[in-house]
C-alpha cells in the first residue's frame, strides 16, 4: 500500500473542492430557486421549462464564455 503524503496540505491557505455533480447534484435546487424568483415576479413557467432554458444556454455558449 502506498504511503499517504501528509505534507500535501502543508502551506496551503485555501482548498477548493467542487462537489456539485460529484457528491451532490444541486441543479434541482437551482431550478426551484429560479422558479420561486420568477413566480414572485408573476412570471409563470414550469421547472421543466426552466431546465430546458438552462440546457439550451449551456449548449450554445462556449466553455471560455462560461468561465469569464
Amino acid at each position: 500500500m502506498e504511503k499517504l503524503n501528509t505534507n500535501i496540505l502543508k502551506n496551503k491557505e485555501v482548498i477548493i473542492f467542487d462537489l456539485d455533480g460529484t457528491l451532490i447534484n444541486t441543479i434541482d435546487i437551482w431550478n426551484k430557486v429560479d422558479y420561486l424568483v420568477l413566480k414572485k415576479h408573476k412570471i409563470n413557467i414550469s421547472k421543466k421549462e426552466i431546465q430546458k432554458i438552462r440546457d439550451n444556454y449551456y449548449d450554445e455558449v462556449s466553455e471560455k464564455e462560461l468561465l469569464n
